[in-house]
């Protein structure tokens, strides 16, 4: 079963009363509106049902452009705010603000907040959330918040809206009918700039094992690319003595030479996903690569 919803998104400035966009701003921002509702949709539904975001036709008389999302279900047992299967999507594009609602969606508490981080966000026995900003307090749905708070929602909520940084393009809007649901003026872009976020370390560990040297570097990071036979990846030499033995000539390598290391491996969360650092605290052999044949010699 599938559930269908539209709207229209209009940017509006003097440089497009010709009713012309120049590509390059509008295809990352289609691409960035369908990337919006396929992880507000991941948000909010959690991989139970699948969206595809379609563009249907482009509005005359100034540059707008008509979205229809369709939404199918992975189970017809899916109830979604409503319950309603039929109302599911419409439900999405209300969270995020594309739609009439009687409560504040995505767009109109990032333009609220005005760039500021909330100190406080209370759960109410309602199940809404307030958020405190510094006295100032705003009450949204948890499913918005939900939205508000995930970094990956908020960098395509920024990604849409790039097209303001353009001079000449004043204003985003989005209609229903001819009424304006939500919009964001110029300057108002600042405020959806995507929050930074601490870096997390999530895992810590240390290891023993082989790896074949790819390539070396004898710079201040000490940074050296070696294989474990499937992967390549960038390890810091942390093995002071090692070091001294390299920089005094003392140990001469090649390629496809291998090293025995206990291995730091640290994995980070960040805002663009996990990154994962090595550290070598310790070379404990090196072997040279084969260069002869080996052959029974009596």
């Amino acid at each position: 079963m599938k559930s269908k919803a539209s709207f229209k998104v209009f940017y509006c400035g003097p440089i497009l009363d010709s009713g012309q966009m120049d590509v390059r701003e509008l295809a990352p921002a289609l691409l960035a509106m369908g990337s919006l509702l396929e992880e507000s949709n991941r948000v909010l539904n959690d991989g139970n049902t699948e969206v595809s975001v379609k563009v249907k036709k482009f509005e005359d008389g100034s540059f707008g452009i008509s979205f229809e999302v369709v939404q199918g279900f992975a189970t017809q047992l899916i109830e979604l705010f409503s319950g309603k299967q039929t109302t599911a999507a419409i439900n999405l594009l209300q969270m995020i603000g594309f739609a009439c609602a009687g409560y504040n969606g995505l767009f109109y508490i990032i333009k609220k907040a005005k760039g500021r981080t909330p100190i406080k966000a209370k759960i109410l026995e309602d199940g809404n959330v307030e958020l405190d900003f510094s006295g100032e307090t705003e009450i949204v749905p948890k499913p918005v918040f939900d939205l508000y708070r995930d970094i990956k929602v908020r960098q395509q909520t920024e990604n849409v809206l790039k097209p303001l940084l353009v001079d000449g393009i004043e204003r985003f809007a989005v209609k229903e009918d001819h009424n304006e649901i939500e919009s964001v003026d110029k300057s108002e872009y600042k405020y959806f700039t995507t929050p930074s976020i601490e870096e997390e370390i999530i895992q810590e560990r240390e290891t023993v094992a082989l790896y074949s040297i790819h390539s070396l570097s004898f710079k201040e990071d000490n940074k050296w690319r070696l294989s474990d036979g499937s992967n390549t990846f960038f390890v810091t030499i942390k093995d002071e003595d090692f070091l001294h033995k390299v920089n005094e000539n003392l140990i001469s390598f090649s390629k496809g030479d291998i090293l025995e290391l206990n291995l730091k491996i640290t994995t980070w969360e960040t805002k663009d996903g996990i990154k994962t650092e090595y550290e070598a605290l310790k070379v404990l052999d090196h072997k040279t690569a084969a260069r002869q044949l080996k052959l029974p010699i009596e």
